[in-house]
């Protein structure tokens, strides 16, 4: 072997290829495996995983695109707001749903509370307030509470509004030279999407918003009229039908419920979206129930088994119903009348002649299947089911006002996180500088901070609520500001009016048990007041006790 150099070479070179060869197939003996393995693994998983990813049959009608909610929204169109629109218009249940959000979010109006520290400062501020509330739009001639109101239903019903600054001249004669104007969505161009925007050529247009690279508001493209007026060009507009106009940011108010929508939304959908096509169903079942109804209460029979010799001139049965002839009769295709049945006839029939009543169709249990369909409505309008229906049969006092505290907490979240900061804030920025503008209040430093405190609600048991907030305050759990902030009662004229009432009742010598300083809350004299002092008296000279100083203990 030393010999041959070689051959050694050759056989150690054969045993490494052997062992190269062996160790080859041991591996890919192992992928293999692993491989299957996981293969086995995956469809593990796959049989394991969530049934809401599957693609099979029973998951195959619902038609869900990876787009954002902006794409959606384009792809809708302007038919759920123009459907929410008709039930508004011809549903009960509906108009009732939009009605009570408005009424829950503003009630009788959400009022500023002018937070400068001062009283004279705060006056000043709430008399420009007063003067701009009163005189704020040209058109309803109405109040900005009754705005309010409006721009409330229409956040719920359309899924937002506009509202437009407009200036005044100093001849129109305004105490604040400001009115605004509500403007419906519809006017918002939704077919500006992409494309360069107005204000820069690296601003984006989403459904006629135009946004700047940092997602600011660059401003709007708004059409002049409703696209949907009937008094368009009457006028004299010289514009084009579809011709929007490029309007600032600053001037406009969009509002919207971006809350409750998703991440990155600019465009906002009616609050009936979930809805729309259940109310549609339920309409269609409810009329059709009632012209079940009113085919039961008004039965139609037929005349069976007669002779055809007693029919008119031979002819037996009934023809086409045909129309009114000469006399104002009505009859058939054969121009006999067609008789009727009446209350309280009593009627005789030829001989071989019965009468059969027709079958009347069935009437379903129309009270549980109107429940159970309003229950599902109601919940996918937020609104519970008593506020929304006005049924109260079924409820009692502690699930009437579960439900009430959670639609509490939701209608609590949208005025404070959508309509204060998009349109109340934004609006008594607009009405400082108009005045500051006329001269009625001064260019102030630290600006005009204006609070605004949730209207105050009417509870089930007022007794209770009132108890419950005296304790907090008593423990120190709520300030009374805090409290009168929640009754909307605003401190200054709170503080004002007790004074001038204290002020009246003791010039008149009277004393009320609403005066803590005079007596308790049960209606006896306080220690150390001029009646407790005389009960103190009486009692002593009933006791027998007259000596001034009492007894000790």
């Amino acid at each position: 072997m030393a010999d041959d150099p070689i051959g050694v070479a050759r056989e150690v070179g054969g045993l490494l290829a052997r062992e190269a060869r062996a160790a080859y197939r041991d591996l890919s003996s192992r992928v293999r495996n692993a491989g299957a393995e996981a293969m086995r693994s995956l469809r593990g998983d796959r049989i394991r995983s969530y049934e809401a990813a599957s693609l099979g049959r029973r998951m195959s009608g619902i038609r869900a695109r990876a787009t954002d909610a902006d794409a959606e929204i384009a792809a809708a169109g302007p038919y759920p707001r123009d459907r929410a629109r008709y039930f508004d218009r011809n549903s009960p249940h509906a108009h009732r749903i939009i009605v009570e959000f408005a009424s829950d979010l503003v009630s009788d109006g959400i009022f500023p509370e002018p937070m400068t520290g001062a009283d004279k400062t705060d006056r000043q501020w709430l008399e420009c307030w007063e003067d701009f509330a009163h005189n704020c739009d040209s058109l309803t001639q109405g109040t900005i509470y009754g705005l309010q109101f409006q721009w409330a239903a229409a956040l719920c019903r359309d899924g937002g509004y506009l509202v437009r600054r407009r200036w005044r001249r100093p001849e129109d004669g305004l105490p604040i030279p400001l009115q605004v104007q509500g403007l419906e969505i519809d006017h918002l161009d939704t077919t500006k999407d992409g494309g360069r925007g107005h204000w820069g050529a690296t601003n984006r247009i989403v459904g006629g918003v135009e946004l700047t690279p940092f997602d600011r508001r660059a401003g709007y493209h708004l059409f002049r009229d409703h696209p949907g007026a009937a008094s368009r060009g009457l006028a004299g507009i010289t514009y084009a039908p579809g011709e929007s106009v490029p309007v600032p940011a600053d001037e406009i108010l969009h509002v919207y419920g971006y809350t409750t929508g998703r991440i990155g939304q600019v465009q906002g959908m009616t609050w009936l979206h979930a809805v729309l096509a259940r109310l549609w169903d339920f309409d269609g079942w409810v009329d059709a129930t009632m012209l079940a109804r009113r085919i039961a209460a008004s039965p139609a029979m037929w005349v069976e088994d007669g002779d055809p010799d007693c029919a008119p001139d031979g002819v037996d049965g009934v023809g086409p119903v045909g129309i009114a002839d000469q006399q104002g009769k009505v009859v058939d295709g054969h121009g006999y009348p067609i008789e009727s049945v009446e209350p309280g006839i009593v009627g005789y029939l030829p001989g071989g002649k019965r009468v059969k009543p027709a079958s009347q169709p069935s009437v379903p249990d129309h009270e549980t299947a109107t429940r159970v369909t309003l229950r599902e409505i109601m919940a996918g309008a937020l609104t519970p089911y008593e506020s929304g229906t006005g049924d109260l049969s079924q409820v009692s006092f502690i699930s009437g006002r579960m439900g009430y505290l959670s639609r509490n907490r939701l209608v609590d979240a949208i005025r404070e996180q959508v309509f204060v900061p998009l349109t109340l804030r934004p609006l008594a920025s607009w009405v400082t500088d108009a005045a500051v503008l006329r001269g009625r209040l001064p260019a102030r430093k630290g600006g005009w901070p204006v609070n605004w405190p949730a209207p105050r609600r009417e509870e089930a048991d007022e007794l209770t609520r009132i108890k419950t907030v005296a304790a907090k305050v008593r423990s120190g759990l709520k300030t009374p500001q805090q409290a009168l902030s929640e009754e909307g009662i605003p401190l200054d004229k709170f503080l004002a009016d007790w004074k001038a009432w204290r002020q009246l009742t003791q010039d008149l010598g009277l004393t009320f048990d609403s005066d803590p300083n005079s007596t308790t809350g049960a209606g006896v004299w306080q220690q150390g007041t001029q009646g407790g002092n005389n009960e103190q008296q009486l009692s002593r000279k009933k006791s027998g006790n007259n000596d001034a100083g009492g007894t000790n203990g």
